[in-house]
């Protein structure tokens, strides 16, 4: 609230409301659930490869991570973005399941 990004938000899940923190499958359930989305039609986008892409993918999500300030897509790995603005690029050219 006090930054204004929660208008942006459909909803947002606090781990310490919840009793659990990533990558526990019920901080990931929670979110589907108050979004009413199905773990295959989410996508679940995070900066820690094992709190939130093994996370999300333990419940079925699709996941990518993000690696701040990291070169540009220069690796070429289709599970990792290095800024949000590769996010609609890489989302478009893939595959569906890609992120399974």
């Amino acid at each position: 609230d006090g930054l204004g990004l929660t208008r942006y938000f459909d909803a947002i899940i606090i781990s310490s409301n919840i009793g659990y923190l990533k990558p526990r499958a019920e901080i990931f359930r929670a979110a589907l659930s108050a979004l009413r989305v199905r773990p295959r039609d989410a996508l679940h986008i995070g900066d820690s490869r094992d709190d939130d892409v093994r996370g999300a993918r333990a419940v079925g999500m699709r996941a990518l991570q993000v690696i701040h300030g990291g070169p540009y897509g220069e690796d070429g790995r289709p599970d990792v973005i290095y800024h949000f603005r590769d996010l609609p690029r890489l989302i478009a050219r893939a595959p569906k399941g890609l992120y399974t």
